[in-house]
């Protein structure tokens, strides 16, 4: 057995593998890439629960639904902001 045969017969056995590696690498990148995106969405979230409540206490007395408001809009805000940086 010559090396270009020796060659294709070590391919062809580590093939699936390989191939197997690299699926499993890619699905841990997709989901590292969900998870950084779902903490910079909690991220925006708590922010915007911080300032909505602000903002209902200074208007109205009202904290708990303007915290809501503002949890809401700081997710969505900072989901958008997060798939697009990625």
């Amino acid at each position: 057995m010559n090396k270009k045969q020796a060659e294709a017969v070590a391919e062809a056995l580590l093939s699936p593998a390989r191939e197997a590696q690299e699926a499993a690498q890619r699905s841990k990148q997709e989901r590292r890439l969900k998870l950084a995106t779902q903490r910079r969405a909690a991220s925006f979230g708590l922010a915007g629960a911080i300032v909505g409540g602000a903002i209902g206490y200074w208007l109205d007395g009202k904290i708990f639904p303007a915290c809501l408001v503002g949890m809401a809009i700081g997710f969505v805000l900072g989901y958008f902001i997060a798939r697009r940086a990625s």
